[in-house]
Formats: C-alpha cells, structure tokens, sequence
C-alpha cells in the first residue's frame, strides 16, 4: 500500500508535468528543420524544469523542517536548497547562455518564446 506522503508527492509532480507535456503537444505545424525540433524540446524541458526546482526548494525547506535541529539534516536541507537555486538560476539564464554560445559559434539559434 502506498503511503500518502508518496501519494501527494506522485499526484502533485502528475499535476505538474501533465500540463506541460499537453501543452508541447499542442502546435499547429510539424517542426520541419533541426532547429525548430530543438527549439520545441528546450521549451518543453524549461516548462518542467521550473516546477521540478520548485518542488526541490519545497522539500529542502521540508528537510529543514523536520531536522528537530539535528545538524546533519540541517546541512543536508541547506545543500539541496544551494543547488536547487543553482540549478534554477541555469534554467533561467540558459536561453541567454544558448544564444552567447550561438553567437560565438556563429550557429543560428532559435527564438523560444
């Protein structure tokens, strides 16, 4: 039997993601070039990325929570909470960093809007 930590846990992530996965599905024309096929899969990987680091940040605070002030447990909140912020500062730039590199490597770069 699933405990309902695990069921919310489950049930929240399908909330999150279900979303995006219909909304990456949903387009009027097929994607004709490379570019276009990457610019269609960095947009949908940045719509679950944000809400996944969300989630992280939530359980980072949760770990913090409930340490009881047992030092390991506050150092292991602090270390998910540093790389969740890490990771989404990335997914945040990452369009920016895309189009330096494009820029430098003289690669057209697609537009994600």
């Amino acid at each position: 039997m699933m405990s309902s930590k695990l069921k919310t846990f489950s049930l929240t992530i399908m909330g999150l993601i279900f979303p995006a996965v219909s909304f990456a599905i949903v387009s009027s024309s097929a994607a004709s070039t490379i570019y276009e096929i990457i610019a269609r899969v960095y947009k949908f990987l940045l719509m679950i990325s944000i809400p996944i680091a969300v989630i992280i940040i939530l359980w980072a605070a949760y770990t913090f929570l409930t340490s009881s002030g047992e030092s390991e447990k506050i150092n292991q909140a602090k270390k998910i909470l540093m790389w969740a912020i890490i990771g989404l500062i990335i997914v945040i730039l990452s369009n920016g960093i895309v189009s330096v590199l494009g820029d430098l490597l003289e690669v057209k770069v697609p537009i994600v809007e």
